[in-house]
């Protein structure tokens, strides 16, 4: 009775077994697993008929850079040039002088370039031909002396040992001179006869041959200066230039 007995718990047992090993082969899903509808397996993406992850990166830059470059450059450039230009503008010369017969004239430029330009012109001498005219010159500041006549003169010409002149331009129809009475002395530049006369300024006779916009005009072009100053007379005294 006993083995009766154990070979049919024996029986039962195999038949179990082989309805286990029946559902495994059939690909039947055991009734104590979950199936979750809503579940999703992950897939291998390359495994075959998987599903491939399409993830995207949808966030999106939307940092802006405002920053706004308010800096003004208000940089102003003030500087000044204080140094003194000595080719535009100067203290004029103060000419004086005397003349013993004829009227004396003289003439200032209201500014005066550097270096400067300054003229005596006669038409004689007031003691005859060759005769001395003196000319005393105090004015320091650079430029050209000229002295203009028609007949011979001899210029004595008075400069002091630290002067500003630096070139006599004499002019002359007849032949003339310049003599240094004084401590100094200048280059002298000998022209003869220019083409022009003058000694008087204003020019009140237009036809006296002797014409002073003439003289400027031809001494300003040799020179390449303007005109500072003018004096003179007919028939000269004596000169001055402070």
């Amino acid at each position: 009775m006993l083995l009766t007995l154990l070979a049919c718990i024996d029986v039962s047992l195999s038949k179990v077994e082989d309805d286990l090993l029946v559902g495994i082969d059939s690909g039947t899903t055991p009734t104590d697993v979950p199936t979750d509808s809503t579940s999703t397996t992950p897939t291998d993406d390359t495994a075959t008929g998987g599903t491939t992850e399409t993830d995207t990166d949808t966030d999106t830059d939307t940092d802006t850079d405002t920053d706004t470059d308010t800096d003004t450059d208000t940089d102003t450039d003030t500087d000044t040039d204080t140094d003194a230009d000595t080719t535009t503008s100067s203290t004029p010369p103060s000419p004086g002088g005397t003349c013993p017969s004829y009227p004396y004239t003289s003439w200032t430029a209201k500014k005066s370039s550097v270096p400067q330009l300054n003229v005596v012109g006669i038409y004689e001498a007031s003691a005859g031909t060759g005769s001395p005219v003196p000319v005393l010159v105090t004015n320091t500041t650079a430029g050209v002396l000229a002295l203009t006549s028609y007949s011979a003169v001899d210029w004595q010409v008075d400069l002091p040992a630290s002067h500003g002149i630096t070139s006599i331009v004499l002019s002359y129809y007849d032949a003339s001179t310049v003599s240094f009475v004084g401590a100094g002395t200048a280059p002298v530049d000998d022209r003869g006869w220019i083409g022009a006369c003058a000694y008087e300024y204003p020019d009140r006779d237009p036809t006296s041959g002797c014409e002073t916009p003439d003289l400027q005009r031809v001494l300003e072009a040799y020179t390449g200066l303007a005109m500072s100053s003018f004096q003179g007379c007919y028939a000269s005294g004596e000169f001055e230039l402070n």
